[in-house]
């Protein structure tokens, strides 16, 4: 009887108190009131567990992103392959700036080469391009027309362009140098640019068609030479004042000689064919102090 009484005490007991978790609560009265956890150290117990629970997530290799973007690095520059494989063992050769360069070069010099050959030999068929580069080289470009369609489209000329925006009523250039008349009328097929010497003239229609390619002196002075040149054939070179020189080659016949005074717009010979497309072209030259300048600014041609 004593020990069935003794067994339900203790079961009453153990139903009354909760067991302890911790040995701090088994040191502590039954009386004390439990501590609970605060929200701090609950979050601190849940982010310690979220560490512990999943694996960090590992950042990207930073040379596998360069491998996969290079392709289309170097497409941006215009200068990849198709088909290239970052890892491929023997990737294609991309093309480089020295090659772009040097097909560049070479499309240059052709081209030149091109323009040298129609100048030196003159071909019938060259004349539209030979007017086509001498007007490029000694005519100004007309921006008039962009300017207006720049205003219409974006209400304003740039302030970045300087000839958009400037005054049509600017000031004239003042004249420092002489004005010549000219040797003949026709238009300038060889500019100056091109030799720095002189230019070559083609006669107008007007000319061809009556038959007579007369050259006249651009100003009054002395003949100082009359010579036979292996390029230029029968010369004329003729000193005017103020150190200025003309000088008129491809002539067929001379009507001056060495010594003669001749005045302005008076006839000193004729042009000759210049051969196989039997074309007859001016050579005029101009030099001022010794030094050749571009006629094409003090004589007007057209």
């Amino acid at each position: 009887m004593d020990l069935k009484s003794s067994v339900n005490k203790h079961r009453e007991e153990r139903t009354l108190v909760p067991a302890p978790q911790d040995r701090s609560v088994l040191s502590s009265p039954l009386w004390e009131a439990p501590v609970h956890p605060s929200s701090h150290e609950i979050e601190e117990h849940f982010y310690e567990a979220s560490r512990t629970s999943y694996p960090e997530a590992q950042e990207p290799d930073p040379e596998l992103i360069w491998k996969q973007n290079k392709t289309r690095w170097i497409d941006d520059m215009g200068t990849s392959s198709k088909g290239f494989n970052p890892d491929d063992k023997n990737p294609p050769k991309s093309t480089s700036f020295w090659k772009m360069f040097f097909l560049r070069v070479m499309a240059s010099g052709m081209i030149f080469g091109a323009l040298w050959g129609i100048y030196q030999y003159q071909p019938e068929w060259s004349l539209p391009i030979r007017q086509f580069v001498a007007k490029a080289l000694t005519e100004e470009s007309d921006f008039g027309a962009a300017q207006v369609w720049y205003e219409e489209h974006f209400g304003g000329a740039p302030s970045f362009i300087p000839i958009f925006g400037q005054s049509k009523d600017k000031g004239q250039k003042v004249q420092s140098q002489r004005i010549f008349s000219s040797p003949m009328e026709g238009t300038v097929t060889l500019p100056f640019a091109l030799n720095f010497k002189g230019v070559e003239v083609l006669p107008s229609a007007k000319i061809l068609k009556s038959g007579g390619a007369q050259v006249k002196s651009v100003e009054t002075g002395r003949v100082t030479e009359v010579s036979q040149d292996v390029n230029l054939g029968l010369t004329v070179q003729i000193e005017h004042p103020g150190g200025y020189y003309s000088i008129y080659g491809h002539l067929s016949g001379a009507n001056v000689q060495q010594g003669d005074w001749i005045e302005g717009g008076e006839e000193i010979g004729s042009l000759k064919s210049s051969g196989v497309d039997h074309q007859k072209v001016l050579y005029f030259a101009l030099k001022k102090d010794g030094q050749y300048i571009d006629p094409s600014e003090v004589v007007p041609f057209d």
